[in-house]
């Protein structure tokens, strides 16, 4: 401290002129003043680097997100007619069996295919969809555990299910809006 007062009170912007005049400051003040103006300085690019690293990271999420969410939506499943009848098959991964689950509200016989003890995914059951007078509305091959069907009018149904040589009959009524849900489960080889 010199008698004309303090040349330093606290921060950068209350210095003072030097007492020893223009352009010239006691060694311990110049001290102060460098510490104090790169600590400054120091803060401000700190806070700027904050900045950038946030815009880029945004900039990342913004252009990733497209990218992710294409790859957690499957292509819609082709749905497929025989005759009258219209039917969709598939299910094999989690985006495809989503990409399917969002249409099969217009499918009233759903089917799941399974193996007993095992958790893979199955495909390559022969599906046949009869009607009462025995006449074939779909002969086909599922391409996933999941095989939807929409036939032209209700009525009984015998649907055939056969998975490496053991096959699965059931006969069903499918009356009015519901939907019939029937599980297959084969047994392993």
């Amino acid at each position: 401290m010199s008698a004309a007062g303090p040349t330093l009170t606290g921060l950068s912007r209350n210095l003072k002129p030097s007492p020893l005049g223009e352009g010239r400051s006691p060694p311990g003040e110049r001290r102060i003043r460098s510490v104090l103006f790169s600590g400054a300085q120091g803060v401000a690019e700190g806070e700027e680097m904050k900045t950038r690293i946030c815009m880029m990271t945004g900039l990342l999420i913004a252009l990733a997100a497209p990218m992710l969410q294409a790859a957690d939506e499957a292509e819609p499943p082709k749905v497929r007619k025989q005759g009258a009848t219209t039917y969709v098959s598939g299910g094999s991964g989690e985006a495809q069996r989503k990409a399917l689950f969002k249409i099969a509200n217009k499918f009233p016989i759903q089917l799941i295919f399974e193996v007993e003890g095992e958790a893979a995914d199955i495909s390559g059951v022969k599906v046949t969809l009869t009607d009462l007078g025995g006449n074939a509305l779909i002969e086909a091959v599922s391409e996933g555990p999941y095989f939807y069907m929409n036939p032209p009018a209700g009525g009984r149904f015998t649907i055939d299910a056969e998975y490496n040589g053991e096959k699965q009959t059931r006969t069903k009524d499918l009356v009015g809006r519901r939907y019939l849900v029937l599980e297959f489960k084969f047994h392993p080889k």
